[in-house]
């Protein structure tokens, strides 16, 4: 979350330069023009409350533009802009049967989420991340027992359950052609918003529990993972003094 909070930074700095800026216009105005001095700091105080109820009665600053409504004919045009917004990586997926996709990630997570809008429910934006189990971790899904490795998709199931993403969890398993043993050769992780209470934040809400979704299935599976037997030249050597 570190890019957010470096975006919230800056539009907070840019927010305080401009407080500081019109405080010094204001001294300026009392300096040069002594006897207006009291008009003009009654009429900003006067334009201050007025903003200050506009913005109580319709929840947004006195010069913002009126939020613009998230439908399914413009959500796919803000996304790119609240990608832009966020510093995001931007790519093509392939998800057949949508109306558009996109691949996702950050520069600081290298960790891809898919983006789309599928046609079979159009009125929402679904999100979808993928965890990729490696060669060398199928090789010990395929020793195991069919009951161990029923148990470690149950402690999967268990620790997404615990980190609490709101996701819908599966496996994708494979056949060991040579063991005939069904094994795990990935996990992924996925979430539908509706598009009309979409917005900037929630979206970047929902990408960042794919995120963290698919950093706790990595730990759990190679946790999961029998430890690696160490040779008697690895073994470390203790001397003692």
């Amino acid at each position: 979350m570190d890019w957010l909070w470096q975006n919230l930074f800056s539009t907070f700095v840019a927010e305080l330069l401009l407080v500081i800026g019109g405080a010094a216009v204001l001294g300026y105005l009392k300096k040069k023009l002594p006897d207006h001095a009291p008009t003009i700091a009654y009429m900003v105080f006067g334009a201050t409350c007025v903003a200050i109820l506009l913005f109580t009665f319709t929840g947004r600053p006195f010069f913002s533009k009126a939020p613009t409504e998230i439908t399914p004919e413009n959500v796919e045009g803000n996304i790119k802009l609240w990608v832009e917004h966020l510093g995001m990586n931007i790519g093509p997926a392939n998800e057949p049967d949508s109306y558009f996709a996109h691949t996702l990630s950050l520069p600081t997570n290298a960790q891809p989420v898919e983006v789309f809008r599928a046609k079979e429910k159009p009125g929402y934006l679904q999100f979808k991340a993928i965890v990729t189990v490696s060669p060398d971790n199928q090789n010990a899904f395929a020793k195991m027992s069919q009951s161990e490795v029923s148990h470690i998709m149950d402690e999967l199931n268990l620790d997404v359950g615990r980190a609490n993403l709101g996701c819908t969890f599966g496996t994708v398993m494979a056949v060991n052609d040579q063991l005939h043993r069904t094994i795990i050769a990935g996990a992924f992780l996925q979430r539908a918003v509706p598009i009309q209470n979409l917005n900037e934040w929630s979206f970047v809400d929902t990408f960042d529990q794919l995120t963290r979704g698919t950093a706790v299935v990595g730990a759990s599976i190679k946790l999961a993972m029998p430890p690696s037997p160490v040779s008697k030249s690895q073994t470390p050597v203790i001397t003692l003094h």
